[in-house]
């Protein structure tokens, strides 16, 4: 710091100050101090700022700072750095006599307070299609104030893709390869966003121009053409005009013709109009096949080929002559009666009265929905036109001149009648029916539902679809063929039946429909084998039992359904066949379809004591499942067979019609029932005791078992 002495006062030069535009009303940019020593006798005895007063005399035209009476410099409004962005401020002091002066600088710092203006607001710029991609256009300028904002730019418009507008620069170039036949021009939009505050942009019209370059060949109306002359013709008979048109521009679509073939035959350059500059004579040569090229103007130039079929038709005499053999013409089928469709048109190399051309219509006609006018040839609709019963008609015309004897010519007129969509699809049967096993795969075919329409085109594409039924998507169907099919896993036991609503609908405009419903019955797998209630068996028989004698009857059961409804008409279920699978030496036993198992021979226990058979049972499924038991046959002597129950002794134990048990004891006798109850199972037991001659028979058997909780 300098110090400079002004009578009495000491003042300071201070160095720059810096203050942020965005600062508040009241933001303190600088202390001022200054030293009196009236007021204390001496430099260092003195007081700063006691009755000192100070004030801003220069620098400050827009009032943007202000002064305390401490000497404190603040802002008073608003700063804009974009409008003065450096202040020098004068700054006086006094204490009522004496005056003291310093300059203050102060710097406005910028803050990010202004958006992006767009410098030019329409750009046009031309290019050529055939630019490759990477090719650069033009640049997109952009303005701002301030000194931090970082500018981004976007182009948006309907091909902005075809174009890269890179998104910090502003370059834009192309991002595709052109096609002008395709996209001429564009209208785009660039829109330039503030770096910090993206809702600050401005937007500037970008057009552009696509030129061409010749990259079409000409194009022909007609992939060849065709023509029959009479013979005998006039010499520069025009027989038919050519047209190729080229897609491209300027020169590069104009189209020179040029004709191969024949000397006889001469084709104008510019028009395309052919004519023969000889009289024809058929007898000598009845066709003449003339090659056709069309080049255009392009640098380099393209061709295009195509053949002239010229066919010479015989003289008789000179009957009338239609402008042209064959015509073709287009009518809705809601066309109002009366509407002209086409006008032929027949002349005659006669004149006057033979010369006078009369038409009639004499052929295709049979259902009378077109007239013609015998005078002007015009052919118009007489009756309503239903495409559906018949979209084309091939009128055959008749002109026939004054002629005596009168001659006459025909022509052909095609009309092609086009469609409305004035038929809803509809299906041949009124509902469906169809059973699946529930072990359908994933997409296996169930049924095709069929529908047609009437219309054409669009108006009669039909495609198919599932409105409703279908709630777990378990089904899909074709939506081209119809076709419905499964599309997850069934379960019958959830649900056996589905009510499908099927749907069909064209591509008319307006869309018609209809719908059908289709009944889905889901019918039982054979997923589950028989079961055996009991596991193992065990059984008795006495060794003088003849054959064919029950032994033990089987009990099985098959979680599968026991209804009809699958799709061979078999049950799953039941019935069941039972088999001797193993064990059945020398045929000694059978067994029936209803489970019984029979002895097929006399037994002698002395021979062989017991049999241990393997049992299978099958359902009646397709393919049938099946599941496996054990049965230990035992075979009992008549008059002892030395059971024991612990250590007591069962002294015979006879399993007849009139069965007898023997025992020492009542205990014993319990502990042997209990023993044998789960494997005899006797329809009927006689019990006597050796001692007290007890017997027990079936029915009170039966009561002795309930008391002894026999299970």
């Amino acid at each position: 710091m300098i110090a400079i002495v002004f009578l009495g006062f000491y003042k300071y030069y201070f160095d720059n100050r810096m203050v942020k535009e965005d600062a508040l009303p009241g933001t303190v940019v600088e202390q001022m101090n200054v030293l009196d020593y009236d007021l204390g006798g001496g430099a260092l005895d003195g007081e700063i700022d006691q009755g000192i007063t100070y004030y801003l005399t220069a620098g400050n035209n827009l009032q943007h700072f202000h002064v305390r009476g401490g000497g404190q410099i603040y802002v008073a409004k608003a700063l804009d750095r974009e409008t003065v962005k450096n202040y020098a401020l004068e700054v006086t002091a006094t204490d009522g006599v004496f005056v003291a002066k310093a300059w203050v600088f102060i710097e406005v710092l910028d803050v990010n307070d202004n958006g992006p203006l767009c410098t030019t607001p329409h750009y046009h710029y031309s290019i050529s299609e055939a630019a490759s991609p990477g090719t650069h256009l033009l640049q997109v300028t952009a303005s701002d104030p301030d000194l931090t904002s970082k500018p981004q730019y976007y182009l948006t418009g309907q091909g902005a893709g075809m174009f890269a507008l890179n998104v910090n620069t502003g370059t834009l170039s192309t991002a595709k390869p052109l096609d002008r036949e395709s996209f001429p021009h564009y209208t785009l939009t660039a829109t330039v966003r503030d770096g910090d505050h993206l809702d600050w942009e401005c937007e500037c019209e970008v057009k552009i121009e696509v030129t061409d370059v010749n990259d079409n060949a000409p194009v022909f109306s007609m992939s060849s053409y065709s023509i029959n002359v009479p013979e005998n013709s006039p010499e520069n008979l025009l027989l038919l005009k050519v047209h190729a048109v080229d897609p491209d521009q300027g020169m590069n679509r104009k189209v020179t013709y040029d004709l191969e073939g024949d000397d006889i035959f001469v084709l104008d350059g510019q028009t395309g109009i052919l004519s023969v500059t000889a009289t024809l004579d058929r007898e000598a040569r009845a066709m003449y096949n003339l090659t056709l090229t069309a080049t255009d103007h392009g640098s380099p130039s393209l061709a295009s080929r195509t053949n002239i079929l010229v066919l010479v038709s015989d003289e008789n005499d000179n009957p009338p002559e239609f402008a042209s053999h064959t015509y073709y013409t287009t009518v809705n089928e809601n066309a109002n009666i009366g509407t002209d469709i086409v006008r032929v048109l027949a002349t005659s190399r006669d004149s006057g009265k033979n010369a006078e051309i009369t038409y009639s219509i004499i052929g295709g006609n049979e259902h009378r929905k077109f007239t013609i006018h015998p005078r002007t040839g015009v052919v118009s609709i007489r009756d309503s036109l239903d495409y559906e019963r018949a979209y084309s008609y091939q009128l055959t015309i008749q002109a026939t001149d004054g002629g005596e004897p009168p001659l006459s010519n025909h022509a052909t007129v095609n009309v092609t009648v086009t469609d409305i969509n004035d038929n809803a699809p509809i299906f041949i049967q009124s509902s469906y029916s169809v059973k699946v096993n529930e072990a359908a795969i994933m997409g296996e075919e169930l049924i095709q539902v069929v529908a047609s329409d009437m219309d054409s085109l669009a108006n009669g594409r039909i495609v198919y679809d599932i409105a409703s039924g279908d709630s777990e998507r378990q089904f899909k169907i074709n939506r081209a063929s119809g076709w419905v099919t499964v599309a997850a896993p069934l379960d019958r036991e959830s649900l056996s039946r589905y009510t499908l609503e099927i749907v069909v609908m064209d591509h008319g405009i307006p869309q018609r429909s209809a719908s059908v419903f289709l009944d889905v019955r889901v019918t039982d797998a054979n997923d589950n084998p028989p079961l055996f209630v009991e596991t193992n068996h065990t059984a008795y028989v006495q060794e003088d039992k003849p054959e064919g004698h029950l032994i033990f009857k089987f009990e099985v059961k098959d979680d599968d359904d026991y209804g009809n409804d699958n799709d061979d008409g078999y049950m799953n279920g039941g019935p069941f066949t039972f088999e001797i699978h193993s064990g059945n030496s020398n045929n000694a036993f059978r067994i029936t379809q209803d489970g019984e198992l029979c002895t097929a021979t006399k037994f002698n226990h002395k021979i062989r004591e017991q049999y241990r058979l393997q049992i299978r049972v099958y359902d009646n499924g397709h393919p049938p499942l099946f599941s496996e038991t054990w049965i230990d046959v035992k075979v009992v002597d008549q008059s002892d067979c030395g059971a024991s129950v612990g250590n007591t002794k069962i002294t015979d134990l006879v399993f007849a019609d009139d069965a007898v048990i023997f025992a020492e004891s009542l205990e014993v006798l319990v502990m042997a029932l209990e023993a044998l109850h789960e494997e005899a199972k006797p329809l009927g037991l006689e019990v006597s005791w050796l001692k007290t001659k007890v017997q027990v028979f079936g029915d009170l058997l039966k009561e002795m078992e309930q008391e002894m909780d026999w299970r």
